[in-house]
């Protein structure tokens, strides 16, 4: 038997989700397997965008009493992506096809460029670390089950905001960036058992009981918060919208933070398979807008 293998693309991150069966599991037949790319969103604003080349993808099959582990290579296209296009639920297939059964102990992906563009037109070509050039390994936890006649479905997140480290740290005006750092970070998650959570980050235009003039911000980082550390962060876009995909069921700590604005943080509970809507912000402004707008602080 064989089971199709989907490879999904998405923004800023690489996402590998998993998820997506077939209603009857009893009938015969290849099965589906198909992962997808998405981001945690690059937390500056003065980025164009955020590139990687991706040139091989592959999967090692878990060791049997049949058969012993190995890898087999999904696709060896080269695939240029803007990490930045991919944030908010928006994703890109890498590749789908047909694979054996068994289980998927390990993804490996192999990168041979990256590289970041600024709003100022500079251009920083980036060394990719020897682990990323070679193979970067994701090992998802449990193992990912491809069965007889279904479609599974993984979510890889790259979080673009841990992969790419500006060079000054947190820099507060385009010009003074002089480089980037890239180390490439991942998770896994099986799509079939996560949810999403979702919302909008406004100001309050410094008026708290006035919504009148609470107006949509974007490029605020939103973090999703687990038990002991950050799992992933996303930006909002120009409607001040933002959605996390590829999250476990639970209650999670979100955080909105931008330049110019105080940081605030709410309690949002994730359900298996629903988008968890109406996590909102109104974010209270501490500078005028010369201060903090990226378009004048070059």
């Amino acid at each position: 038997m064989t089971r199709r293998f989907v490879l999904v693309a998405c923004c800023m991150f690489l996402c590998l989700a998993s998820g997506c069966l077939n209603d009857d599991g009893s009938s015969t037949g290849p099965g589906t397997l198909v992962v997808k790319l998405t981001d945690a969103p690059f937390p500056f604003d003065f980025v164009e965008s955020a590139n990687v080349t991706i040139d091989e993808v592959s999967v090692r099959i878990a060791a049997t009493e049949e058969s012993a582990s190995g890898f087999q290579v999904l696709t060896t296209e080269r695939q240029p992506v803007n990490l930045l296009e991919l944030q908010n639920g928006v994703t890109t297939t890498l590749v789908e096809r047909e694979m054996p059964a068994g289980e998927i102990d390990q993804i490996r992906i192999v990168i041979s460029e990256a590289s970041v563009t600024l709003k100022d037109g500079r251009v920083f070509d980036l060394k990719v670390p020897s682990g990323a050039s070679s193979g970067l390994k994701v090992f998802p936890t449990p193992p990912v089950v491809v069965a007889t006649s279904l479609t599974t479905e993984l979510l890889l997140d790259c979080d673009v905001s841990e992969s790419f480290k500006a060079i000054p740290r947190s820099p507060k005006k385009m010009s003074a960036i002089r480089s980037f750092q890239f180390h490439p970070v991942l998770r896994v998650v099986n799509r079939s058992e996560t949810g999403t959570i979702s919302g909008r980050v406004l100001t309050n235009g410094g008026t708290t009981l006035d919504e009148s003039d609470d107006a949509p911000l974007q490029g605020v980082a939103v973090t999703v918060h687990g038990a002991a550390e950050a799992l992933t962060t996303t930006s909002t876009n120009e409607t001040g919208e933002y959605r996390i995909m590829g999250l476990l069921p639970g209650e999670y700590e979100i955080t909105a933070e931008k330049v110019g604005f105080e940081a605030a943080s709410l309690t949002a509970t994730v359900v298996v398979a629903n988008d968890n809507g109406g996590n909102d912000f109104h974010l209270e402004p501490t500078f005028t807008e010369r201060e903090y707008d990226p378009a004048i602080a070059k």
